[in-house]
């Protein structure tokens, strides 16, 4: 991933009188899993033709299980200052939580986008496990409670047309996708549920941490990179701009662990830490 990477369950009792479009809505947030309860919640920023904030609000309670006193109006603030060619419609809220939500209907688009935008990069590294947050984003997608299988997010994405993407850059950690609308439900139900109930599964740490290390030895080789390292290093010592942000193996894996630190450990402390609704949005 060079910091970046390439790209039902039926809510009966909620969907048995909606039309299909509505029921689209519900199933794509169906999902009611208790494990993963370790890691924080999450939000996410919806691109998709007729999901709103409704739609949107019944997401997070299903996966965060909000008490059922919790009080979600469907609708937020009307964004109307726009380019007067703008067909589409948006809406943005803020639940109490401090998840901030923007929706945005688009009448001619054929397909769905989903996006999570993380306010935590590779600044929030530890001094002594530089690249965690770009190995979090790696491990991230190799499975989850409701979905284990490692390759069966990109897998389905690509059987429906779509990709998706990640990149992790100073303040922010961002990923999403797009698909047929034909996959939606599904698509949202696997997204949401690797930041939900992500397996972290120890058997792939060696692999992803080879695959930081040869974008770190790619990096090495561009022209630009080296121009925009030799630029940070003259920040101030105590500052994170001027640190490693990539990762290798000697900074993800070997070095962590001759000094008794447990990488995973770390990173599923790391992104309990930084993964939480105050820093994301939907």
């Amino acid at each position: 991933m060079a910091n970046t990477r390439d790209l039902e369950q039926d809510e009966e009792s909620a969907t048995g009188n909606m039309s299909a479009p509505d029921k689209l809505k519900t199933r794509a947030n169906s999902s009611t899993g208790t494990s993963g309860s370790n890691y924080s919640q999450v939000c996410l920023l919806l691109i998709i033709s007729g999901i709103g904030i409704a739609a949107a609000a019944v997401m997070y309670k299903l996966y965060w299980k909000v008490s059922s006193d919790s009080t979600l109006p469907p609708e937020g603030i009307q964004i109307t200052d726009k380019p007067r060619n703008d067909v589409r419609s948006y809406m943005a809220k803020e639940l109490a939580n401090g998840l901030q939500i923007v929706a945005v209907q688009d009448p001619n688009t054929l397909s769905a986008s989903f996006a999570l935008a993380v306010r935590a990069g590779f600044y929030e590294d530890p001094p002594e496990l530089p690249g965690l947050m770009h190995f979090i984003e790696h491990m991230l997608f190799l499975g989850s409670e409701k979905y284990p299988e490692p390759d069966g997010y990109s897998m389905f994405i690509s059987k429906h047309g779509g990709g998706d993407n990640a990149y992790t850059s100073d303040e922010k950690t961002v990923y999403y996708l797009y698909l047929s609308e034909s996959g939606a439900a599904e698509g949202l139900d696997r997204f949401a549920d690797f930041f939900r109930a992500p397996l972290f599964d120890e058997h792939f740490v060696a692999k992803e941490v080879n695959a930081i290390d040869s974008e770190h030895a790619k990096n090495v080789q561009d022209p630009g990179r080296r121009i925009y390292e030799v630029m940070s290093s003259l920040a101030d010592p105590s500052s994170p701009v001027g640190r490693f942000h990539t990762g290798d193996a000697e900074t993800l894996y070997i070095g962590p662990k001759n000094s008794g630190i447990e990488p995973m450990k770390a990173l599923k402390r790391h992104f309990a830490l930084h993964y939480c609704p105050a820093r994301m949005r939907l």
